[in-house]
């Protein structure tokens, strides 16, 4: 899931001063990839851009940078005062991963720095609004050079593409930047990390990583605990409104319902869903209704081999087919981790997903490429 977004405007909302840093190029072994993205506020961080000295040096960056804006000013809606120099702007910064950083990667990160403040909110809801509506959006962001001093950012732009609309504006390209967006909007095709020395292009695909989890216990919460720093998005959902705890990473949306299958009809294409209530005819509800969605990614059902055993003879009773009753994963974890902790199971499970999700990209992948290469020339 896209955190950062989320994160993002939730802290212009509260007039939070915060700076997002972008890993907008890179070249050679790199810890992230372009793309990845982090929130630096005074006090706190969100998410990662690869840890180590790299990240130090990059929040150290922008808490300078903050407290600049700070000395200068800024005022309750994130824009500074009357004098256009004292605004806060972005600044593009360039790191050798060698012994300069105590990093052996060796290779090369561009960082982008843009304070978030009421200028960034349209550009962000725009990404928002297209994400809710499934589309991708493919965004270009373009350093403006300083006329007086060519190696000082004056501005940065974006121009945002969808199939059906643009935001915002680029300086004497726009109508081959959107050209050359499109053209790469519906494609699994690996992005130029930079169009010309100072346009970076990327595709911003909505959520296509989708977790249910059915049940709030204390299996639940350990799960949502550890598959909330992941880039996914989850639906948690209970018919107990209590059992939510009062503060949920941002990826997480609870919802309270006593009618669960209504949750699964809704479930998108591709999506994971693990059943693990406080009840189990409930589980077997629940169960029986996913595993006849042939569009889910994986099911995942909590217990034991005997309660496998009694659900798949209850299963079949109701007419289940056998292909569908073979998408049921029970007991659900790792093979030769056995821990019955909660954290123990969650750690397990969530690693289960990850390799389950890994395996089926790489089958997607190989299945593009053989496409591709018998394709007519």
């Amino acid at each position: 899931m896209n955190n950062w977004l989320t994160t993002a405007l939730e802290l212009i909302g509260q007039q939070q001063s915060a700076v997002l840093i972008s890993v907008i190029g890179t070249r050679g072994s790199a810890p992230r990839d372009a793309g990845t993205r982090m929130i630096v506020c005074a006090d706190q961080c969100h998410g990662t851009i690869g840890g180590g000295h790299l990240e130090y040096k990059a929040i150290a960056l922008a808490r300078e940078q903050l407290s600049k804006e700070q000395g200068h000013g800024t005022l309750a809606n994130g824009m500074l005062g009357s004098s256009e120099a004292a605004r806060p702007v972005a600044t593009l910064h360039r790191f050798p991963l060698g012994a300069s950083l105590g990093q052996c990667c060796g290779g090369l990160v561009h960082l982008l720095f843009e304070p978030l403040n009421a200028e960034a909110v349209p550009w962000l809801q725009y990404i928002r609004s297209h994400h809710e509506a499934d589309r991708t959006v493919m965004l270009m962001t373009q350093a403006v050079a300083d006329t007086r001093e060519k190696s000082r950012i004056a501005a940065i732009r974006k121009l945002l593409v969808t199939d059906i609309d643009t935001h915002g504006e680029l300086l004497d390209i726009q109508q081959a930047a959107v050209a050359v967006a499109r053209q790469h909007l519906g494609s699994d095709q690996a992005l130029p990390d930079t169009i010309d020395r100072s346009l970076w292009l990327e595709r911003l695909p909505p959520d296509d990583f989708r977790i249910l989890i059915f049940g709030a216990g204390h299996v639940g919460k350990a799960l949502v605990n550890v598959l909330g720093t992941l880039p996914c998005s989850i639906s948690w959902i209970d018919n107990r409104a209590g059992e939510f705890p009062p503060s949920l990473p941002a990826n997480v949306s609870p919802i309270v319902s006593s009618e669960p299958e209504l949750e699964l009809a809704a479930a998108p294409a591709g999506s994971f869903v693990l059943i693990l209530t406080h009840n189990h005819a409930l589980d077997e509800f629940i169960c029986a209704q996913a595993l006849q969605n042939d569009t889910l990614a994986w099911c995942g059902l909590i217990g034991s081999a005997s309660k496998r055993r009694r659900f798949l003879q209850r299963f079949r009773a109701r007419g289940i087919s056998e292909a569908a009753i073979a998408r049921l994963t029970c007991p659900i974890g790792l093979p030769g981790l056995e821990g019955k902790h909660p954290g123990e199971i969650a750690v397990s499970v969530a690693a289960q997903i990850l390799d389950i999700r890994q395996r089926q990209l790489a089958r997607l992948a190989d299945a593009a490429t053989a496409a591709s290469q018998h394709e007519p020339a």
